[in-house]
C-alpha cells in the first residue's frame, strides 16, 4: 500500500511540474505578447510554435493561445485610439506658454486663449521749483492738521511721483475671467492702485468688474497717467473727481463703439482697498458718444462728448474738498476743511475734439452740497485746454473706454538714425471755486503752458511752467512753477 502510494504521489508531483511548466511558458508568451514589449509577433509565433513540437500544447490549445493574443492585441489597440494623445490633452488646459515683447513685455499660452497678459510698470521722477509772492506766503499748511501754521517760502523739490508695477490678463477656463494687480510704490509706502477681477461679454451688461479700481468718472481722470497732456491733471479734476475707491462697476459699448456707458457703486477706501460701508457709498455713471468720427491715412478726427454723474453719501456726514496748484510737490492751496454735510451731487459734461495733430478738450464740474449749517454751498471748477503735435502725430483716442491712450512717434528718437521721436506743445487754463454761502475754501486759477517730447512710445521728458492766482480769506497772490518730469513705462 505504501509503494502505491508512493508511486502515485511521484505521478501527480511529475503532472504538477508539468502544469507549472506549462503555465510558466504560457505567461512568458503572454507577457511577450503584450503592446508596448519589444517582442515583435513572429517571436510570439515562433514561441508557441516549438511548445506545440515538443508536446508541451496540442495543435487546438496552441490555436486557442494565438486567439487569444490576437484579441488582447485588438483590445489594447482600441483603448489606445480612444485615449487622448499627450498633445491633444494639453490642448485642454494647456500649461505652457511664451513670453514677447508688444509695446510692453506679454505673455500667452500655446492656444493663445486660455490664459494671456502682461507684466508692465512705470517711473515718473518730478523736479519742481516755486516762485511766489509774499501773500502765498501766509497761506496756512493744512487748515485742519496746521491751521496756524503759513506754508512759507516753498523750496525746490524732486520726489518719484508714480512708481508702479502691474499684471494684468485674462484666464478662458470654464468661465472668461480677467484680472489686474496693481501696486504702488511713491513715497515709499505700498498701496493698491487697480486691484480687481472681471468678466467680459456678459449679456445686455457687457463687462462687470469688482475690487477697488477708477470711478467712472472725467475724461482727463480716466485717461492715464502715462497718457495725460501736462505732468498733473487740472486743479478742479483734483477736487472734484473720485479717482480709485473699491466696489463694483459695469462697463458697456454699443453702435461700433460710438457710444459707451459704466455705471458702478463704491465705498471710500484708503491706500489698501479698505474702508467703512455703512454711511459711505456713492453711485457713480458716465455716457459717451461719438457723433463725428473718421479716419484716415492722415490720423483720426472726432467729436467726443460724454456726461459725468455723481451721488454721494459721504462717511461720517463729513467731506472736505481741496486742490493743489497743478503740482503735486505744492501744497493745497484751496481747502474747505471739514463741512458737515448729509449728501453730495456732482454733474460733470465733457467734450473733446482730435483733428489730425491738433486737440482740445474741456470739462465742467458743479458739486451741490446738501449742508444746513453751512447753508447748501454750491461748489464748482472748469478747465480748457489744447495741444499741437509739432512733428505731425496725432493723440490716439480709445473708443472702448472713451479716454486718450497711448502716443506712437512717427520716428523713435534716435541719435544713429536721425530720429526727432514726438514732440508736442500743449496750454491750459482752469479755474476752481469753492467758496460758496458759509465754506469759504478759496479761488484758484491756473494757466499751464507744456512742451512733451516722447523719445519713443515708452519714454518721454515733460516741461510745464505754470501761473497760480489764488484768492483766499485775505490772501490774494500769485505763484510761478517750473516743473520736469523723466518718465518711462512698459
Amino acid at each position: 500500500m505504501k509503494n502505491g502510494q508512493t508511486k502515485k504521489g511521484f505521478l501527480l508531483g511529475d503532472r504538477l511540474g508539468h502544469n507549472l511548466k506549462l503555465i510558466g511558458l504560457l505567461a512568458l508568451v503572454l507577457a511577450l505578447s503584450l503592446p508596448g514589449t519589444h517582442a515583435q509577433a513572429s517571436d510570439t509565433e515562433a514561441l508557441i510554435e516549438l511548445l506545440r513540437e515538443k508536446g508541451i500544447l496540442t495543435q487546438d490549445e496552441a490555436n486557442d493561445l494565438r486567439e487569444e493574443i490576437e484579441q488582447d492585441d485588438k483590445g489594447a489597440q482600441q483603448k489606445a485610439a480612444e485615449k487622448p494623445s499627450l498633445p491633444e490633452a494639453k490642448k485642454e488646459i494647456p500649461h505652457k506658454g511664451h513670453f514677447f515683447w508688444d509695446e510692453g513685455l506679454e505673455f500667452q499660452s500655446e492656444d493663445g486663449q486660455t490664459f494671456k497678459g502682461e507684466i508692465g510698470g512705470r517711473i515718473m521722477w518730478d523736479v519742481a521749483a516755486f516762485a511766489q509772492d509774499s501773500a502765498v506766503e501766509r497761506l496756512p499748511t493744512d487748515v485742519v492738521d496746521s491751521p496756524n501754521t503759513p506754508i512759507g517760502n516753498l523750496p525746490a523739490e524732486t520726489e518719484f511721483r508714480r512708481v508702479r508695477i502691474f499684471t494684468e490678463g485674462e484666464l478662458d477656463l470654464s468661465l472668461p475671467t480677467m484680472y489686474k494687480l496693481q501696486l504702488g510704490f511713491a513715497g515709499g509706502e505700498v498701496s493698491f492702485k487697480d486691484v480687481y477681477l472681471g468678466w467680459k461679454e456678459i449679456p445686455v451688461l457687457g463687462q462687470v468688474r469688482v475690487g477697488h479700481f477708477k470711478e467712472p468718472f472725467s475724461l482727463e481722470e480716466l485717461t492715464s497717467s502715462k497718457y495725460i497732456q501736462f505732468m498733473e491733471r487740472a486743479a478742479p479734476i483734483e477736487a472734484f473727481s473720485p479717482g480709485r475707491n473699491t466696489g463694483v462697476g459695469i462697463d458697456q459699448t454699443a453702435f461700433d463703439e460710438r457710444l459707451t456707458w459704466h455705471i458702478g457703486g463704491f465705498v471710500e477706501t484708503d491706500g489698501s482697498g479698505n474702508g467703512q460701508i455703512s454711511g459711505n457709498q456713492q453711485v457713480t455713471a458716465r455716457v459717451t458718444g461719438l457723433p463725428f468720427y473718421q479716419k484716415e491715412e492722415s490720423g483720426e478726427r472726432l467729436l467726443h462728448l460724454g456726461l459725468n454723474g455723481r451721488v454721494i453719501n459721504p462717511e461720517d456726514d463729513t467731506m472736505r474738498i481741496r486742490s493743489r496748484p497743478e503740482a503735486h510737490l505744492a501744497p493745497h492751496f484751496v481747502d474747505t476743511g471739514n463741512m458737515p454735510v448729509d449728501q453730495a451731487y456732482t454733474l460733470a459734461p465733457e467734450i473733446a475734439m482730435v483733428w489730425s495733430s491738433f486737440s482740445v478738450r474741456s470739462e465742467y464740474f458743479r458739486n451741490w452740497l446738501d449742508s444746513r449749517p453751512a447753508a447748501d454751498p454750491t461748489l464748482d471748477g472748469y478747465y480748457v485746454a489744447a495741444g499741437w503735435f509739432i512733428t505731425g502725430e496725432q493723440r490716439p483716442y480709445d473708443r472702448s473706454s472713451g479716454a486718450f491712450g497711448r502716443v506712437i512717434p512717427h520716428r523713435n528718437f534716435s541719435l544713429a538714425h536721425g530720429g526727432l521721436g514726438a514732440w508736442q506743445l500743449g496750454v491750459r487754463y482752469s479755474s476752481t471755486d469753492l467758496g460758496d454761502g458759509l465754506v469759504q475754501g478759496g479761488d484758484l486759477d491756473s494757466l499751464t503752458f507744456g512742451l512733451n517730447w516722447h523719445l519713443n512710445s515708452q519714454a518721454r521728458i515733460m516741461f510745464n511752467y505754470g501761473f497760480a492766482n489764488v484768492r483766499r480769506g485775505n490772501v490774494d497772490g500769485d505763484t510761478h512753477l517750473f516743473q520736469t518730469r523723466f518718465q518711462v513705462d512698459f
